[in-house]
């Protein structure tokens, strides 16, 4: 909801109620509702942020309701649009009386988003799709990163395996020096039946 053009011809605050009805999933009653704003019937503007419908189970039996209220709760008027029939962009919106006759001026100025509904754990699939050459992009990066994690990974063990492979040398070495200066003090004899 942007903003309002000739609600009311009185200085009064406004504030705009989306709703939706259709299956009990998609009804939600006063879900949404702008700020008022102060004493401005003729042009009032609503900076906030978007009303998101995530998830419409059935579109072709929802309708969104876009009703203006007076500060006080006086309805000044609202649309009922079927929610297959919404078209994204901006829209002036006439509203209309509780009779649905149209109202002369009173109108809501919009923008619209329609967009598929995509599980969150799909998210990442949807991105690929929108942007490929993004996608393609990270994922050459992440390859990069990975390959260079197990670059690192490879060297710490070849360190650790060298540095090993050379304490197990040094230490075969040194104690086949420390039994070479050991005296021989007792001699067995070799027997040639054994040898043979």
């Amino acid at each position: 909801i942007i903003s309002g053009q000739f609600l009311s011809d009185k200085k009064v605050g406004t504030y705009v109620e989306v709703d939706m009805f259709g299956l009990p999933v998609d009804t939600r009653r006063k879900a949404f509702k702008t700020k008022t704003s102060q004493g401005n019937a003729v042009n009032p503007v609503w900076e906030e942020e978007p009303i998101v419908f995530k998830k419409v189970v059935l579109p072709t039996l929802a309708c969104l309701r876009i009703a203006v209220y007076e500060e006080g709760g006086k309805f000044i008027g609202h649309r009922i649009l079927p929610v297959q029939a919404i078209r994204p962009g901006y829209h002036y919106i006439c509203l209309r009386n509780e009779r649905n006759q149209p109202l002369t001026l009173p109108a809501v100025f919009v923008y619209i988003e329609v967009k598929d509904y995509v599980p969150d754990t799909y998210a990442d699939v949807i991105e690929a799709l929108s942007n490929p050459i993004r996608y393609v992009n990270l994922m050459e990066q992440r390859a990069k990163q990975l390959a260079a994690l197990t670059l690192e990974d490879e060297e710490e063990v070849k360190k650790e395996s060298g540095f090993l492979h050379d304490e197990i040398m040094r230490l075969t070495h040194n104690t086949l020096e420390k039994l070479m200066a050991l005296p021989l003090t007792h001699v067995v004899p070799i027997q040639s039946k054994m040898l043979s």
